[in-house]
């Protein structure tokens, strides 16, 4: 298993810690460069960082390595698997899969496996008989080709904590071969987060290549600007670049024997349904046959994984529709994936959403039209956090009761993943824990902070 977070100092606050002030935050934060989507930031400010139980942090510290080897040895079964197994796979995660999207065994590369990830972890709290608070937590989903590389660091620094732990992986992981990304035109708003990432790599000595956008460009013209060995960021999951054209040549540069590209194009990193797949206990039973993960993996995996469905009639699941239906407020629809909606909490019904029972109805008969995308029904694991933060229209200190979510960085460097850092979200009056405007108190306003981990009197993590 992973390292422990003790050795880790950037989830320690520093002995004596004060937290700066709000304008102190924003001006620390504006010093590193950030900015989200054209706003230097964007969310509401916490009042200081998230401080959750020890027991918390080391559990996600382990749960990056446990989904690295899920996908991994996913990866496997779909193209090298027992063809009973390999196909009863392919019925979670390539049902209803866009043609255009390669999903074929011969088309998934297991060269170098996943080696970036950022998955949505909602935390959720029970008050106990003798006024204590218990936490627990459970996986929405899993970005792989993820936002936010430089934003946790941004956060860290905004509250007067250490990046330079946390950037030091990724120098690690970049180690002597030149880092490049390309993007497609549909997410030119990320830029200038990853432009702030690319220059404080160069500043801490690396060689950073720039930002290019693959949309316009040859693959002659793509063959000129990657090194022969090279680390590349792919920004963009396949059906995005499908749409602007791009699809063939972002399979050219992950084709690349020397290159690195993270994560590789494999349509089942790009779909919540895999997630579906790894609570199967005939795929948890033939994964925990692998000497090198074992059952202690399959139980963390266990205890993190939301019960889930995909939404259509192949995949052999107890899964009725009726039932659903009527059991709506305890359930999530979302779209899996190969979308625009399947991201940013677009393409998702929620309990307690406006007209909710109309659009839950909706939803599910679109999904199981089978002339649709992959969607999936998730149990709904519901979020209330307290969450102090500076109020955006009069600066004074307030509290809230939200929804929470964590978004761990996971970077996989040789053998060994690394837990690089940890932001939470905390959203007001909305149970999508999802990153968004802090300008304004009305539903939907998110407050965003780094993460530490210490001991927390009267709450524990189980």
């Amino acid at each position: 298993m992973a390292n422990t977070i003790d050795q880790e100092k950037q989830f320690k606050l520093p002995e004596g810690y004060k937290a700066p002030t709000k304008a102190g935050i924003i001006e620390n934060i504006k010093g590193t460069g950030f900015s989200f989507k054209g706003e230097e930031v964007p969310w509401g400010i916490a009042i200081e960082p998230t401080v959750l139980p020890v027991k918390l942090g080391e559990e996600i510290n382990q749960l990056g390595e446990v989904l690295v080897n899920a996908y991994n040895f996913s990866t496997w079964l779909l193209k090298h698997g027992p063809v009973r197994e390999r196909a009863l796979a392919e019925r979670f995660v390539k049902a209803q899969v866009p043609p255009h999207i390669p999903s074929a065994p011969e088309s998934l590369d297991n060269r170098r496996g996943i080696t970036l990830m950022r998955p949505d972890l909602v935390i959720a709290s029970e008050r106990q008989p003798n006024g204590s608070w218990t936490l627990t937590g459970g996986i929405a989903e899993v970005e792989t080709r993820p936002a936010g590389t430089y934003m946790i660091p941004a956060l860290m620094e905004g509250y007067g904590l250490d990046r330079s732990a946390y950037m030091e992986h990724w120098v690690n992981f970049f180690a002597d071969r030149p880092w490049l990304a390309f993007y497609p035109q549909e997410w030119k708003l990320y830029l200038p987060e990853l432009e702030a990432f690319g220059q404080e790599i160069r500043r801490l000595g690396g060689d950073y290549r720039g930002l290019h956008c693959l949309d316009g460009m040859t693959k002659d013209e793509i063959d000129k600007v990657v090194p022969e060995q090279a680390n590349v960021y792919l920004f963009g999951y396949m059906d995005v670049w499908e749409r602007a054209g791009s699809l063939d040549k972002a399979m050219h540069v992950a084709q690349k024997p020397q290159v690195i590209s993270y994560n590789p194009l494999n349509y089942h990193y790009e779909t919540k349904a895999t997630l579906v797949l790894f609570q199967q206990p005939w795929f948890q039973e033939l994964m925990a046959k692998e000497k090198k993960y074992g059952p202690d993996q399959i139980e963390l995996l266990n205890k993190w994984l939301i019960e889930g469905h995909v939404l259509n009639v192949e995949a052999p699941q107890d899964m009725n529709p009726s039932k659903l239906v009527a059991e709506r407020n305890s359930w999530v629809i979302k779209r899996a994936g190969f979308h625009p909606e399947a991201t940013e909490s677009k393409g998702l019904v929620m309990p307690k959403d406006k007209d909710h029972e109309r659009l839950f109805v909706e939803a599910l008969r679109q999904a199981l039209s089978g002339q649709d995308t992959p969607w999936i029904a998730q149990r709904f694991l519901r979020s209330r956090m307290p969450q102090q933060y500076y109020r955006p229209d009069t600066g004074e200190v307030d509290v809230f009761q939200g929804s929470m979510r964590l978004t761990p960085m996971y970077i996989k460097h040789r053998k060994e993943t690394h837990m690089a850092g940890v932001s939470s979200t905390v959203t007001y009056m909305s149970e999508k824990a999802h990153g968004g405007s802090g300008k304004e108190i009305k539903p939907g306003m998110s407050v965003m902070a780094p993460v530490v981990f210490a001991d927390v009197p009267e709450v524990t993590y189980s």
